[in-house]
């Protein structure tokens, strides 16, 4: 559940007001404490300027980026903005292009003003600069947004842009500076020796001259050859042949690499296969162009870093070439939206125009997972029940990109476009494990099941100890989306009972996730992550902690663990879903990094241990009866004060708890040895937490659905 300061909530609130009498007078106090504020300011409190491009050409300097004022402007008047040069007394003024950037909407939030209409792109007469001489021009961005006038420097320089990278250009005898210190400002000078010019630039490491040793990009275009891919050309200086590899946030590609007569040929693959799946798009991140060691790096030359970025837009993937550390080009990846479906404003937009319409219901599913990061869970369980009893029944996965995979025979819906907010309001059975958030709405012909994600060790809900008015109102708009509640035990339904004030039906029939774990095989799958045989396979699944939201736990020492266990074991890391995307794999001998992996009940039945935590794959790996530790070393922390639990694990774990590194290496050493000694607590635990977990949960919950 999202965490609000008092403010933000009353503000939210202010934006659920159906007469906008609260929103109105939000807004108007904005204003005035804005207005006074700014009195002692030299930019209003709300003020935004970034410059996104600086390009010197013929005569001149071309400048773009966005300027405006949040929470003035409106999207009826068409604001007119200029940018002013000042030089003590003198002030020189130039007319902007109006443009159009939808990235000018990201992170802005609560908002109605399409600020992606506040971009612009200017051109500089650097003549009128040049003829007063030696002065210093900072730069300025006024922004008339019909009937209020707001001006103020530049803030910020986009990442991975031209503006990132300003160099020196010599006019008639004169040099044209460009600095960036609190803003823009450039420096006219007597032109002096090349050399002394580089090294009075900003950013002197950047110019890049051919010389040897160097790939200096000059082309870059979107081709499928046949798969999709970036072809990168340019001059080869002094170059014969080298290893080029494209480093991601989980992934390091193979680039190929021709060089040939002083010219080099890239061509960069924006598809690939991870677990051995069918090739999908990238996932979303920077990437950088990387040479392998020793080997000589991609460069951006001034004349190609100053078009950065450049966005190439595609069916599944939506690319933006920039300029990153030392000059090497850069890639950000991001979700395959159109402009018109990118930032809070555009889903806001978008949120209203599908709750006025009305829906004729499709006999189809929808499934979503972990808010969509992921196909996995229980949801996808169903998914593959749904698909082996009733092939002819359209199913649908909601996806954040196209590089999540989804089960074969459906169809991945991106987040946020305009297909995601049809199938979401028009199939007749929608199917999650976590909130489905306030832009969904209930359509009468629905039924919604809310699966949820696994049995309650940790508090939750009312029984958490940040629970309040404001988060029981959040919540309390949630749950009334929900028409059924999933329970895997008895302990479950009386806390979904108690904690979430559910009135609604529970279907206590166990988690569908678990199907495959009776009588499954692991073999297919250790053969895919490539373990020898006879290799030992530790899990170690920790949960996220509240206070380290997006962070990877990091109490044991993977590294040290797996060297202490030596050759005859192999360490699986899965992290939690929320540092799926914030993280990187972790690259330690004896170890593989199993985050991404798609199904973690697949990994419970390749391991032949499992160390864990608070999470709840406790009460699901043990449907496998195999040995499991659990490695607390925070449990005081943890049971006090950062989250709290609902019963003691030392009073029942089924498996040793350990506090200490070495407590958890014995642990594992004497797993087998151990057995009997918890065998009886491991068969009460499975009574009280497995009773329906029988490999037929699927089939029970599909035919109570479609009945």
């Amino acid at each position: 559940m999202p965490q609000y300061s008092r403010i933000e909530m009353w503000a939210r609130r202010a934006h659920w007001d159906e007469t906008g009498a609260r929103l109105r007078l939000y807004r108007l106090g904005r204003r005035v404490v804005r207005d006074i504020t700014g009195l002692f300011l030299k930019k209003p409190l709300g003020w935004v300027a970034q410059l996104q491009h600086f390009e010197w050409v013929d005569g001149g300097l071309l400048l773009g980026g966005w300027a405006f004022e949040r929470g003035t402007g409106s999207n009826d008047v068409a604001a007119k903005i200029t940018l002013e040069f000042t030089s003590g007394r003198k002030r020189l003024s130039f007319p902007a292009q109006p443009a159009y950037d939808p990235l000018a909407n990201v992170g802005l939030a609560l908002t109605d003003v399409d600020y992606a209409a506040f971009a612009f792109t200017a051109t500089i007469d650097i003549a009128q600069l040049l003829r007063f001489g030696k002065r210093d021009w900072q730069v300025r961005a006024v922004v008339d947004s019909g009937g209020r006038t707001s001006s103020g420097p530049f803030t910020k320089r986009g990442a991975g842009t031209g503006a990132r990278w300003l160099f020196a250009r010599i006019f008639d005898g004169q040099v044209v500076v460009p600095v960036w210190a609190d803003g823009l400002t450039l420096r006219v000078r007597a032109a002096r020796p090349l050399a002394e010019i580089d090294a009075a630039a900003p950013d002197p490491g950047f110019v890049v001259r051919p010389a040897a040793g160097r790939l200096l990009a000059q082309h870059a275009e979107l081709v499928e050859q046949p798969e999709l891919g970036l072809l990168v050309t340019g001059i080869a200086a002094g170059v014969s042949e080298s290893g080029l590899f494209l480093r991601g946030p989980r992934s390091d590609e193979p680039v190929a690499l021709g060089v040939a007569d002083g010219r080099f040929r890239a061509f960069i693959e924006l598809t690939h296969s991870t677990w051995g799946r069918p090739k999908l798009p990238l996932p979303p991140g920077s990437y950088e162009l990387l040479a392998e060691p020793g080997q000589p790096p991609v460069v951006c030359p001034p004349s190609f870093a100053a078009a950065m970025p450049r966005t190439v837009s595609h069916p599944q993937t939506k690319l933006r070439l920039g300029v990153g550390e030392q000059a090497r080009l850069n890639l950000r990846i991001g979700r395959p939206l159109a402009d018109d479906e990118v930032s809070d404003y555009q889903q806001t937009r978008l949120k209203f125009e599908y709750h006025a319409m009305e829906f004729q219901p499709r006999d189809a599913f929808y499934f979503e997972s972990f808010n969509a990061k992921v196909a996995n869970d229980s949801p996808y369980a169903l998914d593959r029940e749904l698909a082996r009893a009733h092939p002819d029944i359209p199913r649908y996965w909601g996806v954040l990109d196209l590089s999540i995979p989804v089960p074969e025979g459906s169809i991945p819906v991106v987040k946020g476009t305009a297909d995601w907010w049809r199938a979401r309001s028009t199939c007749r059975y929608v199917v999650i494990n976590e909130w489905i958030r306030q832009k969904f709405k209930h359509q009468p012909f629905q039924t919604v099941l809310q699966t949820w994600h696994g049995t309650m060790f940790k508090l939750i809900g009312t029984d958490r100890p940040v629970y309040n008015s404001d988060w029981m109102r959040w919540f309390n708009l949630e749950k009334a989306k929900w028409d059924v509640l999933l329970s895997q035990n008895p302990h479950s339904s009386e806390i979904f009972r108690r904690a979430y004030e559910w009135d609604g039906p529970i279907w206590e029939e166990g988690y569908p996730r678990n199907d495959v774990l009776v009588g499954g095989d692991g073999g297919p799958i250790r053969e895919l992550l490539g373990i020898e045989p006879g290799r030992k396979v530790v899990l170690y699944a920790p949960t996220w902690r509240d206070d380290r939201e997006g962070e990877l736990v990091d109490f044991l020492d993977l590294g040290k663990l797996a060297a202490d266990l030596g050759q005859e074991y192999l360490i699986l890391l899965r992290g939690h879903s929320r540092t799926l995307r914030e993280g990187e794999d972790v690259r330690v001998p004896g170890v593989l990094d199993v985050t991404s992996y798609p199904d973690v009940s697949e990994l419970f039945l390749a391991a032949d241990l499992m160390i864990t935590d608070y999470s709840s794959v406790m009460f699901d790996y043990s449907v496998t009866g195999r040995p499991m530790v659990f490695f607390t070393p925070d449990i005081e922390q943890y049971r006090d004060v950062t989250r709290g639990v609902y019963f003691s694990l030392e009073d029942c774990a089924p498996g040793p708890v350990a506090y200490t590194q070495g407590e958890t290496l014995a642990a594992i050493l004497n797993a087998e040895a151990d057995k009997g000694k918890y065998a009886r607590r491991y068969a009460d635990w499975r009574e009280r937490f497995n009773p329906h977990d029988d490999g037929r949960v699927s089939q029970r919950v599909i035919a109570r659905l479609l009945g």
